[in-house]
C-alpha cells in the first residue's frame, strides 16, 4: 500500500482504514459495531462519517467512582485550555472522550491519516497525565 496516496471521500471505509493501519503495523481489530479500534500503548476509534468528508478519532476513558462531578469537569476544562489538538468531554455515563476530527474533503495521504492517529494517542495519554490534577481519570 502506497503511504502517499491520496484518499478522498468517496474512497473512505472502515475497511480501507484498517488496511491502512494494518500496513503500518499498528494493532487494529473490528467491534461488534463495525467500528474501527486501533491500539498503541492507548487506543482510539477511527470513524468515518456518512459522506467520507472528515475521520472523528475517540479516544474514551472512564472516571474514578469517587470523583465529583465538579471535578470531572475542571478536568476536561483544562485539556481544552491547555491541549491544542484534543477535545475533551465528559459523556453521559460519567466517563471521558477525548476527539479530533481528520478532514479528508479535497483529498489527504494515507501517510497523513495514519500521522495523525499516532500522534493523537500519546497527545491524549499527555492530557490525562497532565491535566488530571486531581485523579479523576481511572
Amino acid at each position: 500500500m502506497n503511504p502517499n496516496e491520496l484518499i478522498f471521500p468517496q474512497d473512505v471505509s472502515v475497511e480501507l482504514l484498517k488496511a491502512m493501519f494494518d500496513a503500518a503495523y499498528t494493532h487494529t481489530e473490528i467491534d461488534s459495531d463495525g467500528d474501527l479500534y486501533v491500539k498503541e500503548e492507548i487506543g482510539c476509534y477511527v470513524l468515518p462519517n456518512k459522506n467520507g468528508t472528515f475521520i472523528q478519532l475517540v479516544a474514551l476513558f472512564r472516571s474514578q467512582d469517587n470523583s465529583s462531578i465538579d471535578a470531572r469537569l475542571a478536568f476536561v476544562n483544562r485539556v481544552n485550555d491547555e491541549m491544542i489538538i484534543v477535545r475533551g468531554y465528559m459523556r453521559k455515563n460519567g466517563g471521558f472522550a477525548f476527539d479530533y476530527y481528520l478532514p479528508i474533503e479535497g483529498g489527504t495521504t494515507k501517510r497523513n491519516a495514519v500521522q495523525s492517529t499516532k500522534f493523537f494517542l500519546p497527545t491524549v495519554t499527555a492530557a490525562t497525565k497532565n491535566c488530571d490534577n486531581e485523579d479523576v481519570v481511572k
